[in-house]
This record gives C-alpha cells, structure tokens and sequence, in this order.
C-alpha cells in the first residue's frame, strides 16, 4: 500500500472535489505528471505550482489538513505563468511561513488555557490539603452538631 504524505493526500482530495483526472490536474498545474502516485514526498516547487494555480485552497489545509479547504480569493486566470527556480522559492516560503505562524499562535493559545487550567487546579488542590491538615471543623462535624428540638409530639 502506498504511504504518502499528507500534502499529496490533501491534494488527491482536492482533485477529487473538483472533479477532474490526475492527468487534467497535472496539464493545468504544471506539476510533474504521475508524481501523485509516487511514493515520495512532493517538492517545494510543485506544492508552490499548486498553491499558485489553485489560490483558494487554504495553506493551514494543505500542508497541516486544518480546515477549511477553502479560502476566499479573487477568481484566477486559467493559465499558470511560468516559474523560474528563484520566484518558487520565496512564495513557498511565505506561505509556509504564514502557516507556520497561525499554528504557533493556536498552539500559544491552547497553552495559555492549559496553564490557566493547571494552576486553577494547583489551587485546589492547595486548598483540599489545608482542609485536611485541618480536620473536620467542630461546630459542623457530626457527631457534636446538635439537632433543634423538635416541639413536635408523636
């Protein structure tokens, strides 16, 4: 069974969403034809040949699978410019860059709240020890707390 990575993954699923063959995706991209079914991994000029052809398909979902599969874009032209090997490098970057950065900034996030978390239960816990060094305080322990006499007879 094949194992390939999760861009060429993604982007199978692209191409089944839109509904064309393999061999249609890789006339308008420019990729490389069969490398899809290659079990490599895909080069930075054809994931940048990708994104330049198909700029309403969201970096985040490509590279990381994080939804949504879309993004909002201006309508592309039908035909891909040709890319010289110093203009492919610098956009992936970027792109790459950018992903990087949302993921880092969700990450942050999350270990902000987990941080906030843990120290909420530090309190806790800090508290539950006090009460134990403690012991049961006397006026509310059972066995001294008096019941009010009941003034009803039976």
């Amino acid at each position: 069974m094949q194992n390939n990575s999760l861009i060429k993954k993604n982007i199978l699923k692209f191409i089944e969403y839109q509904g064309i063959t393999k061999y249609e995706f890789y006339k308008k991209t420019g990729i490389t034809r069969g490398v899809l079914d290659k079990n490599t991994g895909l080069s930075e000029e054809n994931t940048t040949k990708f994104l330049a052809y198909y700029t309403e398909v969201s970096p985040s979902w490509l590279l990381f699978g994080k939804e949504p599969m879309l993004i909002d874009t201006v309508p592309k032209s039908d035909q891909v410019s040709q890319l010289d090997a110093q203009n492919i490098e610098e956009p992936l970057y970027k792109v790459l860059n950018k992903a990087l950065e949302e993921r880092i900034l969700e990450k942050d996030l999350r270990i902000k709240e987990l941080n906030e978390t843990i120290a909420m239960q530090q309190d806790y816990i800090a508290t539950l020890k006090q009460i134990s060094r403690a012991g049961p305080a006397k006026e509310n322990s059972p066995s001294t707390k008096k019941e009010p006499k009941s003034t009803h007879q039976s």
